[in-house]
């Protein structure tokens, strides 16, 4: 029974991970996501299990986690590092979970293969209604309103809207890049589970069914991979296309280089790898711009933005080596290090070296070293039909599908599309509440189905497209943010995991947890604990996003009453999450506006007023190496000056007035001069005529 909640609550979080898109979802529901893949550690550690010394990877595990939350405790804003460590460690919990079940029971592989298959399925028919409905409505709701950008930043916003218009899609992901990666890792996998099956000989059921015909089989797995392929062409991602077309190299010498027994045969396949590489340039140049050279150009503008990063980057690395600057606090160090000419950015757009200049250059060396671990497991020995091991590990995997494990998969999966209605983030919008999800939650179960009855892979194949999916998602993590996608991080971690178990001897050579007993005790007791405090802070961060938000629509209100009472609401959300900068930031604009320009009181009663101030230097506190806090707090201070200036105009104070307000203006003042060299320090290369 253990075993069966193990598969739900895994399957309902991984699958609730790619439909719940993190960077909307608020940090509340995002904890909700990621609970469910601890409860099924903290259950993995209760049960019995068989005990083994640590391995090496193990170790490298937690040499990796332990870099994790020593950034944590170095970023000086804590809060915006949070949502980063809980990414980070549950995806390494949910990659231990998934290669531990796996290697004790290879038969395992074969359910966890089907839902990556099907979840991709469904996002990709989510970003195919995108290109051809959602993003050309969306465009038209942000014309209308443009404060639905507010969550954006600014300078990325006309890159956004550049890209909706031109309807590339990006599905849950955020980011169309972020799906490109994604499809390139999907994509193998679903070639060489579609194309693959076992025999009726290896699988021990004879189908008797119309769709057990391998045409069949073979149209069916055809559209799926048209679909995704064609996907991948819409995000418009050039990167995404260079990496597809190395997985698919991979993918092509992997698969068939070791049966090839003649040199023509070998130079036919050298000729085909070359008609792919040359296809895959001309499409890219012809499909995602009408003319080559612009095509060209634009590739070529690309890199160069780019390269401007990673100049940065290298500087914050050389300066930064053995810590980094912590978690997720790459975009405020940057700013410091960035050229004149180089754009703004919140992401170094290349894994490794964000990695390397967030938490260190160790952290980057463990990181690597894991996923060497991971490919290694792919040796090409195991690829020979004749080894005994594959052969066995072949019959596993290609069990009966009648399984009853199934039904846990199928659930866990439901209630993550469930969740989605609930928290009202539909992924296919419609005027009939719960038809989108429906919809989705029927297709996904007809896919499911039909894989798990009809397709019984080959796993030592399937590994094939385990190993070439991620040879290409670790090249596309060169050139964007690929692991600091929650979603997109969460499936690497679980494919890989998929690759590590499904190697001969995995089973054997893997399995179980460490053998000290008081460090397994030590262990529950951890994950308890941090299952409970999600539990106490599930609803807490959800009162306060549910604050913040209706003091801010309250704020944006025409009615003088209901923008008085935004203050109340802001304060509340500050007393339920007194870490976060946005709550603070709020109560300081919303208490300037409202209280602080002289036409609100008579002069005595408003000079002295510094509430709005003093909500910056909360946040200041908070964040002090945010350049974006001293360039309002700066903006504050010049607006109190003028309209301290312009009293004199407007009334006639008398000398005791006059000058407190003298003083009161020199303290602005003073204020402000610190604040620009704060500001300078911070952001060097910064200009606006409000501070010049």
């Amino acid at each position: 029974m253990l075993l069966w909640l193990q598969f739900f609550l895994i399957s309902a979080g991984f699958t609730a991970r790619l439909f719940i898109p993190a960077s909307t979802a608020g940090s509340g529901l995002n904890l909700v996501v990621y609970l469910f893949i601890w409860l099924a550690f903290l259950i993995y550690l209760v049960r019995p299990a068989q005990t083994h010394s640590p391995s090496l990877l193990k170790i490298r595990l937690a040499l990796f986690a332990a870099f994790i939350v020593i950034s944590f405790i170095h970023a000086p804003y804590k809060f915006g590092a949070f949502p980063y460590l809980v990414s980070w460690i549950s995806d390494i919990v949910l990659f231990y979970l998934v290669w531990q079940l796996c290697s004790q029971n290879p038969a395992l592989l074969k359910p966890f293969i089907w839902l990556f298959i099907s979840n991709a399925v469904v996002i990709t028919l989510v970003a195919l209604h995108q290109h051809f409905w959602g993003l050309a409505q969306m465009v038209a709701e942000i014309n209308q309103n443009p404060q639905l950008l507010g969550s954006i930043p600014e300078a990325l916003r006309p890159e956004f809207m550049g890209r909706a218009k031109a309807a590339e899609p990006f599905a849950t992901l955020t980011y169309q890049n972020s799906l490109a990666a994604f499809l390139v890792l999907a994509i193998p996998v679903v070639i060489v589970s579609m194309f693959c099956h076992c025999s009726e000989k290896e699988s021990g059921a004879k189908f008797r069914t119309i769709t057990s015909n391998p045409a069949h089989k073979y149209v069916l797995g055809g559209l799926l991979i048209f679909l995704t392929v064609l996907t991948l062409v819409l995000t418009g991602s050039k990167g995404g296309i260079v990496a597809f077309v190395a997985a698919m190299l991979v993918l092509i010498i992997a698969w068939g280089w070791d049966k090839l027994s003649s040199p023509i045969k070998k130079i036919l396949i050298f000729a085909g790898i070359i008609c792919l590489v040359t296809a895959a340039v001309i499409s890219t140049a012809a499909i995602l711009t009408p003319e080559t050279p612009q095509a060209i150009k634009d590739v070529s503008h690309s890199m160069e933005v780019r390269f401007e990063y990673w100049r940065a980057t290298a500087k914050i690395i050389g300066n930064n080596f053995w810590s980094g600057v912590g978690l997720n606090q790459f975009g405020a160090a940057y700013l410091q290090y960035k050229s004149v000419s180089a754009g703004e950015t919140i992401k170094a757009h290349n894994d490794y070296l964000q990695i390397a200049s967030e938490m260190g250059i160790p952290a980057l060396l463990i990181f690597i070293l894991i996923w060497l671990i991971i490919l290694r497991s792919h040796p090409r020995k195991s690829i020979n039909t004749n080894d005994t091991n594959t052969t066995n590990d072949t019959n596993n995997s290609c069990a009966s599908s009648s399984n009853s494990w199934y039904s846990c998969f199928i659930l866990g999966a439901l209630f993550a599309f469930l969740l989605t209605e609930l928290f009202q983030l539909p992924l296919i919008p419609t005027d009939i509440p719960f038809l989108s999800t429906i919809i989705l939650i029927t297709v996904w179960l007809l896919i499911f189905t039909v894989l798990s009855k009809y397709f019984d892979s080959n796993s030592k194949l399937v590994r094939i497209g385990l190993f070439a999916g991620i040879i290409g998602f670790l090249i596309h993590s060169t050139v964007d943010f690929n692991f600091y996608v929650p979603g997109l991080s969460m499936s690497i971690w679980f494919v890989g995991a998929l690759l590590l178990a499904s190697s001969p001897g995995s089973s054997a050579q893997e399995r179980g947890w460490i053998s000290s007993k008081a460090i397994r005790f030590f262990l529950i007791l951890l994950v308890a604990g941090i299952v409970i405090a999600f539990c106490i802070l599930i609803p807490r961060l959800m009162n306060y996003e549910s604050e913040l938000e209706i003091g801010k629509s309250l704020a944006h209100s025409k009615d003088k009453a209901e923008i008085r009472s935004s203050r109340e609401y802001f304060l509340n959300a500050n007393n339920l999450n007194p870490y976060a900068v946005d709550s603070l930031l709020a109560l300081a604009w919303d208490t300037h506006n409202y209280f602080c320009p002289p036409e609100k009181y008579q002069l005595p009663e408003w000079y002295g007023s510094m509430g709005c101030l003093d909500s910056m230097d909360k946040a200041i506190r908070l964040s002090p190496t945010s350049p974006m806090l001293y360039y309002q707090y700066g903006i504050l201070c010049r607006q109190h000056i003028i309209w301290l200036q312009k009293t004199f105009e407007d009334f006639d104070p008398g000398p005791v007035t006059k000058a407190a307000v003298n003083s009161r203006i020199r303290i602005y003042e003073e204020k402000s001069d610190w604040v620009l060299k704060k500001l300078k320090e911070l952001y060097p290369t910064f200009k606006n005529s409000k501070h010049e």
